[in-house]
């Protein structure tokens, strides 16, 4: 240990500031659990500058013995890509078809076969994603909306009962 703490001296590291999990490890024994902090992130004086209120963020260790260390950076701004999931119910809709038509044109691309393809989806993706949007955006706070009054329905119902709460509810 004296050579280790000579070494990261020599290094100029010390340890970054933690959150998350106290302890990094356990043994895996059900009958005499132990936990210990074995797991630690360094950072050097350059570091600690450039990104004064970054943190070692220890996560839970689902199927490992060791918690997993992310190293958060709150002040860097990362633009957030978002992968484009096709859903279905967006072909159901009226202008679904006329919509595809139109932004699908691989004849007006020049290229192979593959690049036409790829293009030809990369064309569509904002086309399908403006659908999405326009006509079903927000249905997750429209289902949690009304999955709230159901409970509510559902506790009046078991607390007050009425035909007329029932035939609510259904």
């Amino acid at each position: 240990m004296d050579d280790f703490n000579l070494a990261m001296q020599n290094a100029d590291l010390f340890e970054a500031q933690g959150k998350g999990l106290t302890y990094t490890w356990w043994n895996n024994q059900k009958d005499s659990p132990t936990s210990k902090k074995i797991d630690h992130a360094f950072i050097n004086q350059p570091w600690a500058q450039v990104f004064p209120n970054s943190y070692a963020d220890f996560l839970a260790p689902l199927q490992s013995d060791h918690a997993a260390c992310l190293f958060q950076m709150p002040s860097i701004n990362r633009e957030v890509r978002k992968s484009f999931k096709f859903f279905t119910h967006v072909v159901a809709h009226n202008d679904y078809h006329a919509s595809v038509r139109q932004a699908w044109n691989p004849q007006e691309i020049q290229g192979t076969c593959q690049f036409k393809l790829v293009r030809s989806l990369r064309l569509l993706k904002p086309v399908i994603r403006g659908l999405n949007k326009q006509h079903f955006s927000g249905i997750t706070t429209r289902v949690k909306a009304q999955a709230d009054k159901v409970i509510s329905v559902q506790r009046n119902i078991l607390s007050n009962p009425d035909a007329q709460t029932v035939r609510e509810e259904h």
